[in-house]
This record gives structure tokens, C-alpha cells and sequence, in this order.
């Protein structure tokens, strides 16, 4: 055994998948053994700890551009390609999408793989993603993450809305958003913070800025749905101002090549 293994001699008869703190790496891991002395297994989730003692695994498959090499001679070369892939945690898909924005898709016929809130939460960031200019991960890139784009919006909040109310907002025949009002938490200053407004399919559609916000009885609210808000006697009323509007060029994905 290396000097390495040798740190975790004291799980050297532990056959459950045991937490391991590595102050050093500042690593969370989880250790075990398939027989008692023996061959040494060490995890980075316990999912996949677990995973390797029922013999049952995720699986996630999507496309997406991805970075691969090969010899030629004594070097590496590294190509891109667009391929189909798949992951073993949703973890790994969001980091996939997260490096290949413009290129990442799932399958209608493989989308029974994942859960709806799953679906969504991918659909959400990937067209955010676009909304900021996040492109395909390239070899050797610097500066990916200084997203002068991202400046804008890194504060905003996020309102999901039906079609009616958003048309109703970009043609400027109501510049309120109506939420919940909880008696507990007071009307703060709200002045200058702003909020990007997204349809149920969540393209964005427009940048607004809060000027203030009131409380209102239901019976005082005429012609606008309520949705799940009828049973409440009161709501908030956060008066805006539209900033930008949005016109949804950001969600064409342009053809992915090989580079």
C-alpha cells in the first residue's frame, strides 16, 4: 500500500461506505472495502458508494459538444466533436450544460430518464445561459467566467408568468407584478431592484426594475387573474418599470461543428 493509501488504513474493515474528511484536499469522500484488508473503495458521493454495493446506477443521456483527445505520436491532440453522452448524476449533466450551453439538448425519447423538475430546472439554466452570451466551451479559454453580460442580471430575481400577464406588461397596460403578502414581513425598500420576467416555457422576455410596492385587498383588483392568489383577502403590489426588452434571438442555437 502507498503512502497515500496509507491514510486510510483505520477503514481498512469498514465494508459500509464510511464519510472521510481529507483536511488536506479539503475532500469529503466516502471509503470502504469490498473485503475486509483488501481491495479499498473509495467514492466522491454516496450515491455512488451505494450505487457500487446494490449495482444500480443514474443514468442521464444528452448531447452535447465535449472536448476529446487523441495520440499522435508523443502528443496529445484535442479535438471538438458534438456527441451523445451520458452521466451517472444530475450533477454531472448540469456541469455538462454548463460547459456546452449552446449545444446541450435531450431527446424527446430520452427525456423519460429524467424527472419534470429535473427537465425544468435544465430547460431554466440553459436559456439563461443563452441569455447571457454563454457559448460552448473552448480549448484553452480564459476569462470564461467574467461574464460582463451576467453584471446585469446577477442580482435579479426571477418571476415566471402566464402569457396574458406578460402581454399585458409589454404592452404596457399594467406595470405592477401582483405576489403574496405575508403580515409577517413588512414592505421593504425595494427601489432599484430589479427582476427578469420569464413565460412557463421560461424564455425571457423583459428586465424591470421596482419603483414601489403596496399592499391591496383581492376585491380591489379588477380584470387581472389572480391564479393562485383568489383565496388571499390581500396581496403585494410591486410597481415597475421595464428596462429591457428581450427578443428571444438569444434561445436560436446556432449549428454546432466540428471544430
Amino acid at each position: 500500500m502507498d503512502d497515500f493509501n496509507k491514510t486510510y488504513n483505520k477503514y481498512m474493515k469498514n465494508n459500509l461506505p464510511t464519510p472521510f474528511w481529507d483536511e488536506e484536499r479539503k475532500t469529503l469522500e466516502y471509503v470502504n472495502v469490498k473485503e475486509p484488508g483488501k481491495e479499498l473503495i473509495i467514492s466522491n458521493t454516496l450515491t455512488e458508494a451505494l450505487g457500487s454495493i446494490i449495482q444500480d446506477y443514474f443514468y442521464y443521456p444528452f448531447t452535447c459538444k465535449y472536448i476529446t483527445g487523441k495520440k499522435e505520436g508523443k502528443k496529445i491532440v484535442s479535438t471538438t466533436r458534438v456527441g451523445h453522452l451520458h452521466a451517472h448524476s444530475f450533477e454531472d449533466v448540469v456541469k455538462k450544460l454548463y460547459d456546452s450551453p449552446e449545444s446541450f439538448s435531450i431527446s424527446e425519447n430520452e427525456k423519460e430518464y429524467y424527472s419534470k423538475q429535473e427537465l425544468n430546472y435544465l430547460r431554466r439554466l440553459q436559456k439563461f445561459l443563452l441569455l447571457i452570451d454563454m457559448k460552448d466551451l473552448k480549448q484553452n479559454e480564459k476569462n470564461r467566467f467574467k461574464n460582463k453580460k451576467y453584471s446585469i442580471y446577477q442580482n435579479a430575481l426571477i418571476y415566471c408568468m402566464n402569457d396574458e400577464a406578460i402581454k399585458d406588461i409589454l404592452n404596457k397596460k399594467r406595470n405592477y407584478i401582483i405576489t403574496k403578502w405575508y403580515k409577517e414581513y413588512p414592505n421593504k425598500e425595494i427601489n432599484k431592484q430589479r427582476a427578469l420576467i420569464v413565460d412557463k416555457e421560461d424564455n425571457f422576455k423583459c428586465l424591470i426594475e421596482f419603483t414601489k410596492s403596496e399592499n391591496r385587498n383581492t376585491s380591489e383588483i379588477k380584470n387581472i387573474n389572480l391564479d393562485n392568489l383568489i383565496e388571499d383577502k390581500q396581496v403585494n403590489l410591486k410597481y415597475f418599470n421595464i428596462i429591457e426588452i428581450f427578443n428571444g434571438k438569444e434561445y436560436n442555437k446556432k449549428d454546432s461543428k466540428e471544430d
